[in-house]
């Protein structure tokens, strides 16, 4: 797999619309996204990732699993109304871009 894929879905148990992202099962990807949306890192308000809903094993495939997350928002539909708003945006993009050029 290169680089990273995400579809968007609806939820047959209650119509909520999710993102679903195929990940790499040798990575500790999952792992740590779980990690993550376990009920006592929720509480912490430094904790910004989106929450896992669910991680569904792909049956005769395993080097990929599907992480289920809640659908935030549409990228390109971005409501930006002032200005701070878009330069915060740019420099949490900016930071991570760095993060994982310098970290990888």
């Amino acid at each position: 797999m290169q680089g990273w894929q995400l579809m968007d879905a609806v939820s047959v148990a209650d119509s909520q619309k999710v993102a679903i992202k195929i990940v790499p099962t040798k990575t500790e990807e999952i792992a740590i996204a779980c990690f993550l949306s376990s009920p006592e890192m929720l509480k912490d308000p430094r904790n910004c990732t989106v929450r896992i809903l669910d991680v569904i094993m792909i049956p005769g495939n395993d080097d990929e699993a599907l992480l289920v997350m809640p659908e935030l928002l549409v990228f390109d539909g971005l409501p930006f109304r002032r200005l701070g708003e878009l330069c915060e945006a740019a420099i949490q993009v900016l930071d991570v871009s760095l993060h994982d050029t310098f970290f990888s």
